[in-house]
């Protein structure tokens, strides 16, 4: 249900059907995601903007480097994982630098990926 976008490289922003109930009822959905192929998955929420007609998805903890035109992919699952889809990022919130505030241990980062080697990982 996210996603969609026929032929063109995927620039659109249309479900390609309708948002789950609870999205359409206002309410939030936590999934799991990724925006880099090596990363491990980690926590979100995903709401659906009616006004704007898009999802927005806010990461569980923070993640580094989300940048415009990655792509985000949308799981859900307990005993196996389900891809609802992915789609272009458009905006991102503001960085710690631009809020001011000082950066968290790294263990309150999420890892990029496995080939993430600030985060200690060999």
């Amino acid at each position: 249900w996210i996603g969609g976008g026929g032929g063109g490289g995927g620039e659109t922003t249309e479900p390609s059907s309708s948002p789950p109930p609870p999205l359409v009822q206002g309410e939030s959905m936590t999934a799991l995601c990724r925006i880099r192929h090596l990363q491990p998955l980690f926590g979100c929420d995903v709401v659906w903007d009616r006004i704007n007609a898009r999802y927005i998805v806010k990461f569980h903890k923070p993640i580094r480097a989300v940048t415009p035109g990655q792509v985000v992919a949308i799981y859900v699952g307990k005993s196996g994982l389900i891809c609802l889809g992915g789609g272009p990022i458009w905006d991102r919130g503001l960085s710690y630098h631009e809020r001011g505030l000082d950066l968290p241990d790294l263990d309150q980062l999420h890892p990029s990926g496995n080939n993430d080697l600030s985060l200690g990982n060999k």
